[in-house]
C-alpha cells in the first residue's frame, strides 16, 4: 500500500485480502463479524454497500459490522501495534530505512515477527473501485449493521428498538458508481 490514500477503498482492499487469506488457510470458515473504531475510512456507507459483493467474492459472509467508541475495546490490537512499533524502532536504529509498506513489513517480520499476526503488503487497485459516493443519510449515527440475504439492518445502539431495515432494492438508490 505504498503511497495509497487511506480511504474506504483501501480499507475494503485490505479486508478483501484478509478474508481471502483466511479462506485459503481455514476453508471451513464461512462467516465473520467485524468490529472497528469510528474513523471515517471505516465508518462509511461505501463500505456497507460493498460488503455483500465482498462476501460473495471471498466466500466468507460478513454478518455484522459493529463500531466501538474511540479507544474502547481495542486493547488487544493496541498491544499488538505497540509491539510492531517497537520492532520498527529497533529495525530503524539498526540502520534500515522504513519508507515503504514493504520496508514496514520487513521491520515487523524481522527476528521472530509478532506472535498472533500475519503481516502483508496489499495492492490497492483503484481501477477496480466501483462505488465512489452514496446518498445514505445519517451514516454517522449508525453504530451496528447486520447484513442479511435480503438487505441491511442498522441500529444506533445494538438491540435497542427494531433497527432500520433497507432491502436490496432500496439499497440500489444509494449508489453513485464509476460505472454509470
Amino acid at each position: 500500500m505504498d503511497y495509497v490514500k487511506h480511504d474506504f477503498f483501501a480499507v475494503l482492499s485490505l479486508l478483501e485480502y484478509t478474508l481471502v487469506t483466511i479462506k485459503q488457510h481455514l476453508p471451513h470458515i464461512t462467516e465473520t463479524y467485524l468490529r472497528s473504531d469510528n474513523a471515517g475510512c471505516y465508518h462509511c456507507g461505501q463500505i456497507w454497500l460493498s460488503i455483500p459483493s465482498l462476501s460473495e467474492r471471498t466466500g466468507i459472509t460478513v454478518k455484522h459490522y459493529d463500531y466501538n467508541e474511540a479507544q474502547s475495546g481495542k486493547s488487544y490490537c493496541d498491544a499488538k501495534i505497540a509491539h510492531m512499533r517497537s520492532k520498527m524502532r529497533i529495525f530503524s536504529s539498526e540502520g534500515h530505512n522504513i519508507c515503504t509498506a514493504t520496508q514496514i513489513k520487513e521491520a515487523i517480520d524481522s527476528g521472530a515477527g509478532v506472535k498472533g499476526t500475519c503481516i502483508a503488503v496489499v495492492d490497492v487497485d483503484v481501477t477496480k473501485q466501483e462505488v465512489t459516493k452514496h446518498s445514505w443519510k445519517g451514516v454517522s449515527f449508525i453504530s451496528n449493521i447486520e447484513f442479511t440475504s435480503t438487505g441491511i439492518k442498522t441500529w444506533r445502539a445494538y438491540g435497542i428498538g427494531k433497527g432500520c431495515f433497507k432491502d436490496k432494492e432500496r439499497l440500489q438508490y444509494f449508489y453513485f458508481s464509476n460505472l454509470l
